[in-house]
């Protein structure tokens, strides 16, 4: 479970440093306003795809985890009720 976390983590970093790259690339570049604002949405475009992506991967993971739950409380299940008949 740890290997999901961490790459969660991961992502959610990668994320927070692109954003965080691209505001700063953009605030110091000189250019004109006009050029500026189409930078802008590019970017921001980008970044809605990449966290998009993120948002994909960490709902696969959670839908994992949620199968291995069930499919584990399943077999306890059938685990106890074998148990609880008299031989």
């Amino acid at each position: 479970m740890s290997d999901s976390s961490s790459g969660s983590s991961f992502f959610a970093g990668f994320l927070i440093g692109a954003v965080v790259g691209a505001v700063l690339g953009i605030m110091f570049a000189p250019r004109p306003g006009r050029e500026t604002r189409d930078l802008w949405r590019d970017r921001l475009g980008d970044v809605k795809l990449k966290a998009m992506d993120v948002v994909d991967e960490i709902r696969d993971e959670v839908e994992e985890v949620k199968d291995r739950a069930q499919s584990a409380l399943e077999s306890r299940k059938t685990g106890e009720g074998k148990a609880a008949k008299p031989a």
